[in-house]
């Protein structure tokens, strides 16, 4: 992923030199679309999971319907959108936050490319191996912690080029780790054979982060606030959720 980045922004850059922005965009959708399309053929559904028994007690399985009528499923939902929030937010305006703020030259700036892509390719490594490790709602609290900090030093820090691409690189080490560990932590919460469904509508603040809040003041103030429903003690409405199996399970009537 990281020297794919690094590469293409060469190829980016000829690119728009020779054909132009609108070319550009369409020789790139031709390329995503084969590649789809190829991957695509190479797709099988996924066996059913048989459900499983905990102390004689059945793991349920939720239904979108179901996950839905649960509080805790918004709550994850409103932990994922702002984590897409602050990394697309800093993804999408990195290079001018340099130049405005961090004062840094033009090519210095567009360094911040290559320091994104590393960075989002160390959370998803860290935070995913992590997230073997221990709980996965602390690993999100991990991420979650790391980014406010990098988001309260775009507001607050005196930035210079070791400060900003600092600061990025925390958002885009969360940004890249949530959405790797988040698949399996829905899954935990509502089971693996509708985690599609449950995980493809929490999967929407992705396209609603990069829109909503367009401003890293008030990603930070997200930030605060979505760390009351992740780092929080166990009795509270996750943690009750989440820690107690019973909570999540049912007996087979």
């Amino acid at each position: 992923m990281v020297w794919v980045a690094w590469v293409s922004k060469f190829i980016d850059t000829q690119l728009l030199e020779t054909v132009g922005l609108e070319k550009t965009f369409v020789i790139w959708g031709a390329i995503a679309l084969v590649m789809i399309v190829f991957g695509a053929t190479l797709m099988k559904d996924a066996p059913k999971q048989e459900v499983k028994t905990s102390n004689g007690v059945v793991e349920k399985d939720y239904t979108l319907a179901e996950s839905m009528r649960k509080p805790q499923y918004w709550m994850l939902a409103v932990m994922f959108l702002t984590a897409c929030m602050s990394g697309l937010y800093v993804i999408g305006v990195a290079k001018d936050i340099a130049q405005s703020l961090a004062h840094l030259d033009v090519v210095s700036a567009a360094n911040a490319v290559t320091v994104i892509s590393i960075a989002n390719l160390s959370g998803r490594l860290v935070l995913g191996i992590l997230s073997d490790k221990i709980a996965r709602i602390r690993v999100i609290t991990i991420g979650q912690v790391i980014s406010l900090v990098g988001m309260a030093a775009l507001l607050f820090a005196p930035l210079n080029a070791v400060t900003f691409f600092a600061a990025i690189a925390c958002v885009a080490f969360n940004f890249g780790g949530t959405i790797t560990v988040f698949p399996s932590l829905v899954s935990e919460f509502f089971g693996l054979n509708n985690l599609a469904k449950n995980y493809g509508v929490i999967y929407l603040g992705f396209g609603i982060g990069s829109i909503l809040w367009f401003d890293y003041r008030l990603t930070v103030w997200r930030l605060l606030c979505d760390l009351l429903c992740d780092f929080r003690p166990a009795d509270s409405v996750i943690g009750a959720f989440y820690d107690n199996s019973s909570a999540r399970a049912e007996s087979i009537a």
